[in-house]
């Protein structure tokens, strides 16, 4: 049955904001102080609402005010609606091609150790526009939380009405800074590996992929003589020898030691505190392999995933968002 014609049964909304305000504070004068309106302009709108619903909203005593058992209720209710429409507000004129905010959702640790240092060089080319980067991962609804365009690792279902732009393709690999590499001696058996609850498989699919792995010791050697500030100090002790095993020592075993982190982003900190390896992925560590902060004694592999850009669908442009493609896609074609 359609309730197109329903008559809704709704206290008087000019004076919500007022009630709201003098709940939130417990305070009529604390309110009128937030709203630019007079104590009495606020016990007004209090006293509408209570004669319109025939119930009393608060109880005075020694000339405080508290809300009552329905007035709680109300205040909860009108809080979260004021709340969800205000946020709704701000979206929609965010959204608006003239808008000088332009909100860019993006994967936490892409975010931090790959956008983020390069987000100066957008605002020096359009000091107009200011970018919101929010860091999420996984599935977005872009209208439902008011973002504009969403980086995102192509592991999950991409909506049919999405434009979707392909940034990179993803490669990964072991890594460690050259000191933790030489204290084990080259041998990957030896290593702590390092894991976190955002990828808790990446050790285990990256072996899968690999199969046989063989360790460039050549190639590690000519590393640390090139960089001798990298090469390991005695204050960095060998690990312990561990017994013999059937197994190959270049292959990571599944019982050797681990430790764990709530997040990708953590799991990479300590790699660069020396303090094991963990399976990095371009161009997350773009930057730390190419400043030497890292290094990759296997290579990095194609993990069949990609970087993605996501957009809505428009048939109108938006500069906006034109500005932001047209200089991510010049400094990756540069870089």
């Amino acid at each position: 049955m359609s309730n197109f014609h329903r008559k809704r049964s709704l206290p008087p909304l000019s004076a919500l904001p007022a009630f709201e305000a003098a709940a939130r504070h417990q305070s009529f004068t604390k309110a009128a102080e937030e709203l630019h309106v007079t104590h009495g302009a606020v016990s007004r709108a209090v006293l509408l609402i209570e004669e319109r619903l025939g119930i009393k909203l608060f109880t005075r005593r020694n000339r405080r005010v508290f809300l009552t058992t329905e007035g709680q209720r109300l205040f909860k209710t009108t809080e979260r609606i004021l709340d969800e429409l205000n946020q709704t507000t701000e979206d929609m004129q965010r959204h608006q091609s003239h808008s000088p905010f332009l909100v860019v959702s993006c994967e936490p640790s892409l975010a931090m150790r790959w956008l983020m240092p390069r987000l100066g060089e957008f605002h020096a080319l359009h000091p107009e526009l200011n970018v919101e980067l929010r860091m999420a991962g996984g599935p977005i609804d872009l209208i439902a939380s008011g973002c504009d365009l969403a980086i995102r690792r192509n592991d999950f279902g991409i909506p049919d009405d999405y434009q979707v732009t392909d940034l990179f393709e993803e490669t990964s690999g072991p890594v460690c800074t050259s000191l933790y590499w030489s204290s084990i001696d080259s041998n990957l058996d030896k290593a702590t590996l390092l894991r976190s609850r955002t990828r808790p498989n990446a050790w285990e699919e990256w072996r899968n992929a690999t199969k046989s792995v063989t360790v460039p010791v050549q190639k590690i050697k000519q590393h640390t003589e090139q960089h001798p500030e990298q090469q390991p100090p005695e204050k960095l002790p060998k690990q312990p020898e561990k017994p013999p095993k059937k197994q190959s020592k270049k292959q990571a075993s599944p019982k050797q030691a681990s430790q764990y982190f709530d997040h990708f982003f953590y799991a990479l900190q300590a790699t660069q505190s020396h303090l094991g390896m963990t399976i990095g992925s371009q161009p997350i560590i773009a930057d730390d392999l190419t400043s030497n902060r890292l290094i990759a004694p296997f290579g990095l592999n194609e993990t069949g995933y990609h970087y993605v850009m996501l957009g809505l669908n428009s048939l109108t442009t938006d500069p906006r968002i034109d500005a932001f493609q047209q200089w991510l896609f010049t400094h990756l074609k540069q870089n």
